[in-house]
């Protein structure tokens, strides 16, 4: 037996023995991006870029903008939802999806991100057991790490954003549940309801405060029927 055969026979036991992978490919890990990741992607992205990367990533600015709505104009979690779709519609499932990305983040001109996404190891999804913490986070904080208190010019920054948040997410509700675009402020949403009666001479209106008070031949009523289409305002006369 000549020693290409010895060569050969031997990888053929090495394969069995599952010492040599037939096609090992490329490192899942260097090649894929974890949650982890995308969501620290999303914090450090500006939200002005959020359109940038949305459409650099393949998505219509309609697209973008009721994501944005359905994620009540949260944009980091708006830009999360994006990369997760993003990321499902990554196809083969073997394709470099980080050195994709990375190629995106720098198009539009966010090649700081690139090159961490590309140079810096990757970081695995959180399993919940305990981690490894850097040197750097043992140490106590230095002087010159000390956060800064911040100035007036930010202050009144931050001020304005939380007033934007709250007066375009916590002060809306949707009028439509199936529309996500129609959210609207409570003070544009009201309800003017009207009592009638109907007897037999047609129908009257009566007023809220002789509503009780109501009688039928001259007697009070054991039971009294509100009745009206789905979405009248039935229960909120009754509240």
């Amino acid at each position: 037996m000549d020693g290409f055969c010895l060569h050969y026979l031997l990888l053929i036991l090495l394969m069995r023995s599952g010492d040599v992978e037939t096609n090992p490919g490329p490192n899942a890990a260097e090649s894929t991006v974890s949650e982890m990741e995308f969501l620290k992607l999303a914090q450090d992205i500006d939200p002005s870029n959020y359109y940038n990367v949305g459409i650099s990533l393949g998505f219509s600015h309609a697209q973008l903008k009721a994501i944005l709505i359905e994620n009540l104009k949260n944009f980091k979690d708006a830009l999360m939802d994006v990369f997760m779709k993003w990321n499902v519609k990554q196809q083969p499932p073997h394709s470099n999806k980080r050195q994709v990305l990375a190629d995106k983040l720098r198009e539009i001109n966010l090649g700081g991100l690139s090159d961490r996404l590309l140079n810096e190891p990757p970081i695995p999804n959180s399993t919940g057991g305990p981690s490894r913490l850097l040197d750097s986070q043992t140490k106590p904080p230095s002087a010159e790490s000390q956060t800064k208190p911040l100035s007036p010019e930010q202050v009144e920054r931050c001020a304005k954003d939380f007033k934007f948040k709250y007066r375009s997410t916590i002060c809306k509700i949707r009028a439509d549940p199936l529309k996500p675009s129609s959210l609207v402020g409570f003070e544009k949403l009201y309800a003017n309801l009207v009592l009638e009666e109907e007897d037999g001479t047609g129908k009257h209106t009566i007023d809220y405060k002789d509503f009780l008070d109501l009688k039928v031949n001259g007697e009070f009523p054991k039971r009294i029927m509100v009745q009206g289409e789905a979405g009248a305002g039935k229960n909120y006369i009754l509240c």
